[in-house]
């Protein structure tokens, strides 16, 4: 049986589509296109990428939200960070981001700042 919580690359696969770590699972199957808060809060607070869950490096890649879902404005940073390699993963798989949504990227420092503004 596959782990989809699992940290790491490459991501578990589910109907043609990589798992990020932040996905939640209900009943054993991810849920695509969600997050679960409590992986979300880690990621931010520990520094982890959203889609393999390790510890983010220099430079953080980012999105920007691509609509309003009532906890984000449209063109806000979303506070969860990518490395390279997951930022292109999530471009290329997710149907909602759009090449003018990012990926875009900072200094690992400017990021924890940014992220720690955001989290206040």
């Amino acid at each position: 049986m596959t782990s989809f919580g699992r940290r790491g690359l490459p991501r578990p696969i589910y109907n043609g589509m990589p798992v990020p770590w932040t996905a939640p699972v209900r009943g054993g199957v991810p849920v695509l296109g969600r997050f679960g808060l409590r992986r979300i809060a880690e990621a931010e607070l520990e520094g982890l990428c959203e889609v393999c869950g390790l510890r983010l490096t220099d430079p953080v890649f980012f999105f920007r939200a691509p609509v309003g879902d009532g906890s984000h404005i449209v063109g806000d940073l979303i506070p969860t960070g990518l490395h390279r390699r997951c930022a292109r993963l999530t471009l290329a798989h997710c149907p909602h981001l759009w090449p003018a949504d990012g990926p875009e990227s900072i200094p690992l420092d400017l990021w924890r700042a940014e992220v720690g503004t955001l989290a206040r």
